[in-house]
């Protein structure tokens, strides 16, 4: 056990940059949403919630790869104002239990054009702490958009760390400055096509892909695939009266299953 902490303790100071809290709705359709209006959507494309007309409170919680030592925690939630303004919060920590720890704290302003375009602004306060040995803390910017071409079709846009912000170079974590575009499309009534991509300042990309079949508006089966790394996911989400229960896994293929559970409450 103690060689499998050490080797996920290696990997968390390799990929920590990259483990973002998406909420198990989305990770279901293999982490896109950047097109696909959701709560969750606060920690994709923010612009997405500019769909939502009721507030909406979440949280999730999520032990990568079956194990109690490397946890990610989240609360979420979306304030609608005036027409075409809406608030939003989220609060994430990813970290290694009693040793390390990533938190993010996003705080967002949307606003929507009519009913077909909206924008976001989001301030994100960054703390990377290791127990013993301190750490550093740092500010970043993003940017979003989200356009709806038809009832049928959107597409989503997120310039994320516009500010180039970064850590300490004592610090071997680094904020993500990426660009990402999201395809939302619906099939039909029951089945919903998702593809996220992005664009890494180090030139990589990283293409998602995600589809959801709804059930009687009451049950949503999810799958999804990320190629970098190869990743497959599967979820089932269920509407009960205000709640929506959301459950699902990514399966790595060399590091196995991290299964999430997350709930939303709409006003």
């Amino acid at each position: 056990m103690k060689g499998g902490v050490i080797l996920l303790l290696l990997l968390l100071c390799i990929t920590a940059h990259s483990q973002r809290f998406y909420g198990a709705s989305l990770q279901g359709m293999g982490n896109t949403g950047l097109a696909l209006p959701s709560v969750y959507g606060l920690t994709a494309n923010p612009a997405v919630v500019a769909k939502l007309e009721r507030p909406q409170v979440g949280i999730g919680y999520q032990p990568h790869f079956l194990t109690q030592d490397i946890q990610a925690h989240a609360l979420v939630a979306s304030l609608p104002l005036r027409k075409y303004n809406t608030l939003g919060l989220t609060i994430n920590n990813y970290g290694l239990k009693g040793t390390s720890s990533l938190l993010t704290v996003r705080a967002v302003y949307v606003r929507a054009f009519g009913d077909y375009f909206s924008t976001s602004v989001s301030t994100n306060y960054h703390q990377y702490h290791v127990e013993g040995y301190g750490g550093d803390n740092a500010v970043s910017m993003d940017l979003g958009a989200h356009f709806t071409f038809t009832k049928a079709m959107a597409i989503g846009l997120l310039l994320r760390n516009i500010s180039f912000s970064r850590f300490d170079d004592t610090i071997d974590q680094s904020i993500a400055r990426e660009i990402g575009m999201g395809l939302l499309y619906h099939i039909s009534k029951e089945v919903l096509f998702t593809a996220d991509a992005y664009y890494t300042a180090l030139g990589e990309i990283d293409p998602r892909f995600g589809i959801a079949y709804s059930i009687d508006k009451l049950v949503v089966l999810r799958g999804g695939v990320t190629l970098v790394p190869m990743q497959y996911f599967t979820g089932v989400g269920m509407t009960l009266g205000k709640f929506l229960c959301d459950i699902s896994s990514s399966f790595h293929t060399q590091l196995g299953a991290s299964p999430q559970v997350s709930l939303v409450y709409g006003f």
